[in-house]
């Protein structure tokens, strides 16, 4: 990769957070799980239960300065977005830099880029463990590259549990025992939690299943499973099917197989027709804008403080004491400053006084506020 092209990368990916860092009170994080890990490096919470070892230490050495929780995500994004290139031109040299826009345009890989949560620690190693694979199956078949994917996707796992499905896409990518034997053994000790882990969830936004298919950038998949314009399909097309399949059974699969995809889809560029490439990169570059654009409104943005000041206000007005559903909770100990009875699984709200709910759940008592994100009701 030339000089240049790595310092477009880094432009794009200072792009991509610009929209971040111009709210430097909140962390704009596409989600509130981040509140999770936020709260326990103020001091707000004093634990972060069920975090891996790795993720638990980084979280320690963090410092309570919002603008120094955005600048480690942007370096992290910024070298692992790197990192994927490089693995991509292991394959086919010439494109890292659309190969960048793919990862940080994609409607929900883009979501762990800019999300304060264990799982960004492990893409470093994630993106690591594919330079090495892709180094191996398409440069020099030396069996140290393998060894070091191996290692460092173990590394990940130990930043982000999640990150343990990998193996499998491993396995059937490089059909080496190595990576089989790790599965086989996964699967023989931890099945129940692998199974349990793996199958989606229509109550939770980011392990919906089917609706992956939404965000996969049809065209883009179209070209990929195609033998007539994918050379290399016979080669791939086991973990590029355990890929799209794992995809569409739990959404949450996109943060570790889309870069699978993505780096695989330059190979079809060759034996793209002059028009649908052009067209191709167009609509690319395209969500990326748009991708950065929303990165202005992401969760939670004006909307959801609206919530918590009215409900704060009609405190003030009531006596009565502010309850939050489940996916209110993180955000609003932020805000609050005080620990509030909510976990990392979904659980009743507490009807009584003054609630903030999402407006995906039902109001139960008279609305007295409401807007995008949400109501507040007073019991």
């Amino acid at each position: 990769m030339k000089l240049k092209e790595i310092i477009v990368i880094i432009l794009l990916c200072i792009l991509f957070f610009l929209p971040i860092y111009l709210r430097p009170d909140t962390m704009p994080v596409n989600g509130m799980d981040s509140y999770f890990f936020i709260n326990y490096i103020f001091g707000v919470t004093d634990s972060i239960p069920a975090t891996p070892l790795f993720s638990q230490v980084a979280m320690d050495l963090v410092p309570a300065n919002l603008f120094v929780i955005k600048t480690l995500m942007l370096l992290i994004v910024t070298i692992s977005t790197i990192i994927f290139c490089k693995a991509s031109e292991n394959i086919k040299k010439g494109y890292p830099i659309l190969i960048a826009l793919i990862l940080l345009g994609n409607i929900f890989f883009n979501k762990l880029l800019i999300r304060f949560e264990d799982d960004l620690f492990a893409l470093p190693f994630i993106a690591l463990s594919f330079y090495f694979i892709t180094l191996y199956l398409h440069k020099e078949q030396r069996p140290k590259y393998l060894f070091n994917a191996l290692v460092c996707w173990a590394i990940s796992c130990l930043f982000w549990k999640f990150a343990v499905y990998l193996i499998f896409l491993y396995a059937i990518w490089t059909l080496s025992y190595m990576f089989f034997t790790t599965a086989f053994i996964l699967l023989v000790f931890k099945f129940k939690d692998v199974w349990s882990g793996a199958i989606g969830n229509f109550l939770v936004a980011e392990n919906m299943p089917f609706i992956g298919i939404l965000i996969l950038f049809l065209p883009f998949l179209i070209l990929l499973f195609s033998k007539k314009t994918n050379p290399i399909y016979k080669e791939i097309i086991a973990p590029l099917w355990l890929s799209l399949v794992l995809i569409l059974v739990n959404v949450k699969f996109a943060l570790l197989f889309y870069p699978f995809l993505a780096i695989y889809w330059v190979v079809t560029i060759k034996k793209q027709p002059k028009e649908i490439k052009i067209i191709n990169i167009i609509v690319i570059l395209f969500i990326f804008c748009m991708a950065t654009y929303q990165n202005i409104n992401a969760v939670p943005n004006r909307h959801f403080i609206e919530l918590i000041d009215i409900a704060q206000q009609q405190k003030v007005l009531t006596g009565k004491e502010i309850n939050v559903s489940w996916g209110f909770g993180y955000i609003w100990i932020w805000n609050n400053k005080e620990p509030y009875p909510v976990f990392g699984w979904i659980q009743p709200t507490i009807e009584k006084g003054i609630i903030i709910r999402p407006k995906s759940d039902k109001t139960k008592c008279p609305v007295v506020f409401e807007n995008r994100a949400g109501t507040v009701e007073v019991c």
